[in-house]
């Protein structure tokens, strides 16, 4: 008999996976704080003892997906203020959002 051992989660190809995360909705994690300053947003993770500075692109991202907005809402709407194709702001989007995700910024709920 053959048999095989669980290994963990099945891999996603990146696409797969940044398709899942935007069908789902983000809050800003409970250890973080924000400063906006000028276009810049400033953000304090407490728990790390770490901030980082957003530039106006990436802020715009950040608030958007705090609202609730969908990927597609937010890069028509990118596209329009920063006068940018949808391609490149796609690509910035995703990986924007996986940052966000990775230094513990923003939470699924």
């Amino acid at each position: 008999t053959q048999h095989s051992s669980y290994k963990g989660p099945s891999r996603l190809t990146f696409n797969a996976y940044i398709k899942v995360l935007n069908m789902t909705q983000f809050a800003i994690a409970q250890h973080v704080e924000l400063q906006p300053i000028d276009d810049a947003l400033i953000v304090l993770h407490i728990t790390q003892n770490a901030y980082y500075k957003l530039n106006n692109t990436a802020r715009f991202f950040f608030e958007q997906l705090v609202e609730g907005k969908s990927k597609d809402d937010i890069i028509n709407t990118a596209a329009n203020i920063y006068d940018a194709d949808s391609q490149t702001l796609s690509t910035d989007f995703d990986a924007s959002l996986r940052q966000f995700i990775q230094l513990g910024l923003l939470t699924s709920i």
